[in-house]
């Protein structure tokens, strides 16, 4: 966009380059020019990236920093924090104050204006998300602190707020991976997972066993490298969440490996061109089958939604189930939001109005009747689920 900072990723230097990510925006920082990378960046195991920035008013440069963690890499986690069946919506402010607010779903709307569920959870530089992990089917939050510490605390929901953050893990998900959450050993409690990326490419899984998570076991070594879009879900419908890595290179390929019990399968495409780069893919069970399935926003003009049905091995063509949602600088998301088994599509403006908008699936073919469930939640620079 026009008088922004923007930031395209890739794995090598050479592109596929990602589509463009605001990092500094001119509605913040006015007359913003001149932005070079800090060598601090170059530090893997720092969440942060740091650039320099320069204004004409004031005339003068400025070190900024922007966290890489978290937000944008968000395949889809449970958010059920009352235990009714119907998914609801959180926002981490993830500044001085580190609040959460969640607005709980009636079934047709988000309910409440502001209602603080935490007051310091996951502050800025941490990766936020959802699950239950303590078995009472009520959804808590999780927080991957990262860094040289790489903590991990849980606040536990009673069904109306979250408790105080607990430590679960002394170290998992360090430096810039990519942390997840799902069922890995079926025993109806979230446990967590992170990928290493880069190089390593290794995958790491810490069960929970309700009141902690334990030690981390290598269950891959070598899944969703570099630039890969990882996520989670059940895609055979066993009961057990496999993994899926969305390439988002040339080729747009879609690749899982299958839980086999203590350890992720050999990785098999299972799609050939699904989620190119710039667009946000989720992984949910929009059809209520039992076997998660693909979507993906592709933002820009279109602003489109298109599905790839799991048949319990791979996935269907893509399917076109919405025509304009989530255009760019808005964050989408997935669950069931009206508790009817079927994955539905959320959208935060993340704007001044900060609206939330929902499209329900209509279990076959589409998301449909796209209305505001929300008139303010979820500002700009919030982390949304």
């Amino acid at each position: 966009p026009g008088g922004s900072v923007v930031m395209r990723t890739s794995a090598t230097p050479w592109g596929p380059w990602s589509g463009k990510q605001v990092v500094a925006s001119g509605a913040d920082y006015p007359q913003l020019y001149g932005s070079f990378i800090h060598p601090w960046s170059a530090d893997s195991n720092s969440p942060y990236l740091y650039f320099a920035m320069s204004q004409w008013q004031p005339y003068n440069v400025f070190l900024m920093r922007v966290r890489l963690t978290g937000g944008g890499m968000a395949g889809g986690s449970p958010a059920d924090f009352d235990g009714d069946q119907k998914d609801d919506v959180v926002t981490f402010t993830q500044d001085d104050r580190a609040d959460v607010y969640v607005a709980r779903s009636t079934g047709d709307g988000f309910d409440g204006r502001e209602v603080k569920w935490n007051d310091h959870f996951a502050p800025g530089g941490e990766t936020p998300l959802t699950g239950d992990f303590n078995g009472d089917r009520k959804d808590d939050v999780v927080t991957f602190t990262h860094g040289a510490n790489a903590d991990v605390y849980v606040a536990a929901s009673d069904g109306k707020s979250f408790g105080t953050g607990q430590k679960w893990h002394d170290h998992f998900a360090p430096g810039r991976e990519v942390p997840a959450v799902g069922d890995f050993d079926g025993d109806g409690i979230d446990d967590i997972i992170t990928f290493s990326r880069e190089d390593t490419a290794d995958v790491y899984v810490a069960l929970s066993d309700g009141g902690t998570f334990g030690a981390g076991q290598k269950w891959h070594d070598d899944f969703a490298p570099w630039a890969q879009f990882p996520a989670v879900g059940d895609v055979d419908g066993d009961g057990l969440d496999d993994i899926v890595a969305f390439t988002q290179d040339a080729g747009n390929d879609v690749y899982v490996a299958l839980n086999e019990g203590g350890r992720f399968g050999a990785p098999y495409k299972a799609h050939d061109h699904f989620a190119p780069e710039g667009e946000r893919p989720r992984v949910a069970d929009v059809n209520g089958d039992g076997h998660d399935d693909l979507v993906t926003f592709t933002g820009g003009e279109a602003a489109d939604v298109y599905v790839a049905l799991s048949d319990g091995a791979v996935f269907g063509g893509g399917q076109k189930w919405a025509d304009f949602f989530a255009p760019d600088g808005e964050f989408p998301y997935v669950g069931d939001y009206d508790g009817d088994g079927n994955a539905d599509i959320v959208t935060f403006t993340h704007n001044d109005l900060a609206d939330v908008y929902v499209n329900v699936s209509n279990g076959r073919d589409g998301f449909v009747d796209g209305r505001k469930w929300h008139d303010f939640f979820g500002l700009a620079g919030e982390t949304t689920l």
